[in-house]
């Protein structure tokens, strides 16, 4: 994943540099969804002082950075 993700993120800002749209989300779990989702990974993430997002927030989050500047 990390490999894949760093190519996203720099394909986000080459695009911004060009005056195109794009957009690299650095995501962390979800709640309920997704690989984060069993209950041992997020008792692991607690104990750790880290929480998932439920899927409003994740929307909510998403919805915000569409309107903001930064590429990642």
């Amino acid at each position: 994943h990390a490999a894949a993700n760093s190519f996203l993120d720099s394909l986000a800002a080459h695009r911004r540099a060009l005056g195109l749209p794009g957009l690299s989300i650095n995501w962390g779990a979800w709640s309920g969804i997704g690989s984060a989702a069993g209950a041992e990974i997020g008792r692991h993430l607690r104990l750790k002082g880290l929480e998932s997002m439920t899927p409003a927030e994740g929307i909510a989050a998403f919805d915000y950075l569409l309107d903001t500047e930064p590429a990642q």
